[in-house]
Formats: C-alpha cells, structure tokens, sequence
C-alpha cells in the first residue's frame, strides 16, 4: 500500500505506480539560495508559507474590505479556491502527460502522492467513494493535517467556517482534468473550526449541494458543530449556475462561429483603428476574393467606394458616442474595381481601455436594387398607360353623354309629336274612327310614352355615374313618407297595407337616394297588383358598421335562379302585363353602390320578394367617414 495516501484496496495497485514514480521525482532536487532558485527533476518550484496562504491572506482582505468582515469572507474564500483550482487543472495535466496516464483513475492517482509530496495535505479517501467519467462522481476524503487548518491552528485562531478552500480548489482542480467533467470540492468539516477532521466532498457542481445535505443529515452528530448555513458562509457559490453560464458562454461562442461562416450575407470585425481582423466566407466573395485571409490586415475603408468614405467614417463616430447599430446604404468596390450597393448593419462596442471593436453585416442590394428599378418602371409605364386611358374613357364619357343628350332630345321630340298627334286624332276624330281606330290609336299614344320613358330612364342611367354628390344628413323616415305620398296614385282603388318602421338615419345624395326609395316602392305595389290584399313592410336597423334597409312584399315574386339578372339594364323577370323599362333597379343598384353600399334580394314565386339595402352608418367610422366612401366609389 502507498505511504503517501491512504485509499481504498481496490485502488492499491493503481496508487502504488503513481508514488513509485513521485518518490522518484523528488529524489532529485537542487536548492541553491544564492539563485534564488528551487529545481526539482529539472522543474523550478516555488516555497510559499502555508499561513501567507490562508489565515494572513484572510486578514489582508478583511483590512481591504473593512465595511464589511461578511464580504472580505466570501471575497478571500473565492480567490484562494478559484487560484488553487486552476493550479490543480495545470499541474494534472502536466504529469498526466510527462508521465503517459490515460485512464482517468490512474490520473486521478498522481493528484493525492504529488499534493501530498508538495506538502499540502496528506489524502485519506473513502470507501464510499465512486470515482466514475459521469455526472454519478463522488468522492468524500479527509485532509489529517490540512496545511490551512494547521496555519489557523498554529495562530491560535479559531474560525467560524471551514477554511482549507485551497486543497478544495486543487484536488477538484486536478480530478476535472483527469475525467473530462466539471468537479468542485466543499469542505464539510474543518480542525480550524474545532471538528474533529477535514472533510470534503468533490462532485459535478449540479449535484455537490445534494451530496453535501445527504452527509450533513447522516453525519451531523459525528462530525460535531457543523450545518449547510456554515459552510455557505465560507464559499457561497451557485455551482450548477455557474456551470451552466460557462456551458452557454461556450456554447454561444459556437453557435456565434457557425453562423458566422455559415451566414450569406458578408460579415466584418475591425479594431478601432479601422484594421480588419476577421471576415467569413460570404465577404471574401462578396469582395471578388479568393479566401477571407486576403481581406485581414487591411483597413475597412480600402473596400468603401470613395465618395462614400466620409459618410461611414462620420456614421461610426456617432455609433462610437451613441452606442446602437447603425443600418445605411453605401458603395463598395471588389477586387476587380467594379461597384456595387449594399445595406450595412454596423455595430460598435466599446472595450477595455477604451479601445472599440466594430461589427458589420453587410448585404448586397443589387439585385434589389434592379428589381425596384424594374418595379418603378412598371409602374410609371401603368401609371401611364392608367392615365391615357382615364383620358380616352373621359372622352368617350363626354362623348356618350353629348350622344345620349342628343338622342334623347332627338327621339323625344318625335315621340311627343306621335303622341300629341294621337291624342288630337282621338279627341276630335273619334266620331269619324270606328272601335278598332281608336283602339289601335291608343296603342300608338301608349307605345310613344313609354318610349320617351325608357329615353328618360337610359338618360338617368348614364348620368348617375357622372353625377356630382352633396353629401347631407338624410332622415330616411320623411323620405319613404313623402315618396309613398307621391305613388299614392299607383295604389287607389286597391287594398294596399303598408307598414313603415324605425329606419336609421344616414349620410348621402338625398336626390339619389330618393330615386332609390321610389324604384323598390313602386316595384313592390306593381308587383303585388294581382293580390287581393297587398301587404309591404319598410324597415331598417344598425349591423356593425352599416345601416341596413328592407322592402318586403307579398306579391309575385321571382325565381331565384335568375336573381343575378335582377339589376343589370333591360332585364325584366316578367311579361309585358307589368309596366316599366327593366332600367329601375340598375339604377337603385348604381345609386347604392356610389353611395358606398350594396343590395340584394330574394323571393319565392307567388310568395312576394325582398329587396334589402346597406349604406355607411352615419356614426360608423369618423365624421367624414360616409363621405370618404361614397367619395371613393
């Protein structure tokens, strides 16, 4: 068995090779005082006294951190562990490679006969340890004679806290290194605190808190005076925080490189003197060049076009002052001196001793930049051709409405003759004209007015569209009453019932409007003449945004089938036995849709109809919106 370490039987063979070479090793050492040197096989080493290094270092920073003895405590705690730990990580792996180990319990072996060679503890480990390359690692070990304890010991101090954070910081250093995975070490007792050993734990940092707790409860009364409050007061560290704050530091540094090779868009970083010093693949093709090393060592405005220089110079001040990120348009050049546009996104953060490092991604617009080009011309050339024809419609509008106004006036003229003509014949010839004379001349007289109707009705038609709108508040209740008063006429000598309800008030053209009521209101009383007893209901109401109106009536309806010829010009779902041109609801259609609105309707036949209507509420949008809508028809 080893001399130098005390450990498990299982271990013995192990332990055994790595003294056998360590006892070698310290065979050979020259001191020479006058050199200021200590060499040991050939490696200089260093004495430091074992106080300076534990219960003096404490005192130095409680007189640094005299405010408060708490965080001098925690201070002093952390420097000695966080010093120690990267000792211990530099030396295993140093005699792991002078010395060949490869497996990790046999690089762990070299740790304890080498601390204990350098004096800095004799290592009793315990049985119940198990020393595995995975997150179930767990060694519990005891330091007889801790050389941090001793100094407190040897002062005559007494301390309220375990204080050997130094032989925790190396040996967890050193068993890191040997099995690949992150390794602290607590103390759980101490000698300097008045227990009877110096105790430690080492485990992975996201379990030590668990492996600590289960000790303190089994042991808590072997060990004496000790509990987890203590032991944090001496080194209150968040282990499994900390682990996991290197793991994404290293693992953002990762993804960070990925996407920096792998980004297509062209990135560069720069010192503050403008000197590149890194760029990824995308820039150096970007650029015309081969590889990115072409690009490094020279400055960043080599790549700038000229006149453009100033403006990101200026630009990268003002980041400088500011701070943020930077996004303009500027010219670069590529090796072959053609040009180019791109979108620079420059970032620039500012670093010790005031030194600056920039960050730019940087975007080749040409290809957008012919797009947009190509976009713009497009639409100049529709805009044109847009307008050049608003011109010929315009023109032909006149056009119609000069040839509509002449026809009109033309056909209108003999169309009054015929029927003034008729009527003479009939009123002073009458006794001359047998039955069928005066029967055949009240044809003429009826074709002639109904011709000149329909010329009105084709006039109207064709102005609408054109028509200018006074937008006013419309009471649509005294519209429907004073337009039933004018067809009361078209209702005498029947049995006509109609009921009016509540209707919404709205903004819009009262004359077109009115021509809107007068249409569906005259159609419905036509259209339910052969009823013995007529019924038309008239009612509105407010959906949302939209005030929606109702004619309804028992008359003969219509198949829904030829529902969509209702509103075109000229189409007419019955005979001749009803009078009209085929032109009424077209019209009602073209008001409603000017005004921002739309109809419909549905009906059975011999069952009546429905004709429904929706306009801009009045409060359905700002004040301005119904006049907006019925603008933009």
């Amino acid at each position: 068995m080893p001399r130098t370490v005390k450990i498990p039987p299982q271990f013995a063979d192990v332990f055994a090779r790595a003294e056998e070479h360590f006892n070698r090793f310290f065979q050979d050492q020259r001191y020479d005082p006058t050199q200021g040197t200590i060499e040991i096989a050939d490696e200089r080493y260093i004495l430091v006294r074992g106080a300076a290094m534990s219960v003096e270092f404490f005192d130095v920073v409680k007189r640094l951190f005299s405010h408060s003895e708490h965080e001098a405590t925690d201070i002093a705690s952390q420097v000695l562990f966080d010093i120690a730990h990267a000792l211990g990580k530099a030396d295993a792996n140093h005699f792991h490679r002078a010395m060949g180990l490869t497996e990790p319990i046999s690089k762990l072996s070299a740790g304890p006969v080498f601390f204990s060679h350098t004096g800095w503890a004799f290592v009793d480990i315990s049985d119940q340890s198990n020393p595995v390359p995975d997150e179930n690692y767990y060694l519990i070990y005891d330091h007889p004679r801790s050389f941090e304890a001793e100094a407190w010991i040897a002062a005559g101090r007494h301390s309220e806290f375990p204080v050997c954070l130094m032989n925790a910081g190396y040996s967890s250093g050193w068993c890191e290194e040997s099995f690949g995975l992150p390794l602290v070490a607590r103390e759980v007792s101490c000698r300097a605190r008045g227990d009877e050993a110096c105790r430690f734990i080492m485990a992975p940092p996201s379990r030590i808190e668990a492996h600590v707790a289960r000790h303190l409860g089994r042991e808590a009364r072997a060990l004496g005076r000790i509990s987890a409050a203590d032991i944090g007061r001496s080194f209150n560290r968040d282990w499994a925080r900390e682990e996991l704050l290197e793991k994404t530091l290293h693992n953002s540094e990762r993804d960070y490189r990925g996407l920096f090779i792998a980004s297509p868009d062209a990135i560069f970083e720069w010192d503050q003197n403008g000197i590149v010093q890194a760029v990824n693949p995308s820039a150096a093709t970007l650029l015309g060049y081969d590889r990115p090393e072409e690009l490094i060592g020279r400055s960043w405005m080599d790549f700038v076009i000229a006149e453009d220089r100033q403006a990101c110079i200026d630009d990268l001040r003002e980041l400088e002052k500011a701070g943020g990120v930077s996004g303009n348009e500027f010219g670069m050049q590529r090796k072959d001196g053609s040009q180019f546009v791109v979108q620079g996104r420059v970032s620039v953060t500012l670093e010790s001793g005031g030194q600056s490092r920039s960050i730019a991604v940087a975007r080749d617009l040409t290809e957008r930049k012919r797009r947009e080009a190509e976009i713009e011309r497009l639409n100049a050339d529709l805009e044109q051709r847009v307008r050049d024809r608003t011109a010929e419609l315009e023109a032909v509008n006149r056009d119609l409405e000069t040839f509509a106004y002449s026809v009109s006036h033309d056909l209108r003229a003999p169309l009054r003759t015929i029927d003034g003509f008729s009527r003479i014949l009939l009123e002073e010839y009458s006794g001359k004209l047998d039955a069928e004379g005066i029967r055949l001349l009240n044809i003429v007289s009826d074709g002639a007015k109904r011709m000149d109707l329909l010329v009105q009705d084709i006039l109207s038609f064709s102005r609408i569209q054109r028509q200018d709108m006074t937008a006013v508040e419309i009471d649509m209740g005294e519209l429907v009453h004073s337009v039933l008063h004018d067809l009361e006429s078209a209702m005498a000598g029947r049995n006509v019932k109609v009921e009016v309800g509540p209707l919404p008030k709205v903004r819009g053209d009262a004359a077109m409007i009115r021509r809107v009521w007068t249409n569906l209101l005259d159609n419905a009383i036509k259209y339910t003449a052969p009823k013995e007893r007529a019924v038309i209901e008239i009612g509105g109401r407010i959906e949302a945004a939209d005030a929606i109106y109702v004619v309804k009536d028992n008359g003969v309806g219509f198949d829904m089938k030829h529902a969509d010829q209702l509103f075109g010009v000229f189409h007419r779902l019955h005979g001749a036995e009803f009078a009209g041109t085929g032109i009424g609801l077209a019209i009602a259609k073209r008001v409603i849709t000017r005004h921002g609105g739309r109809i419909w309707a549905e009906a059975k036949v011999n069952e009546g109809a429905t004709f429904t209507f929706a306009l801009p509420a009045l409060d359905g949008g700002s004040p301005h919106a119904t006049m907006d809508r019925m603008m933009r028809q």
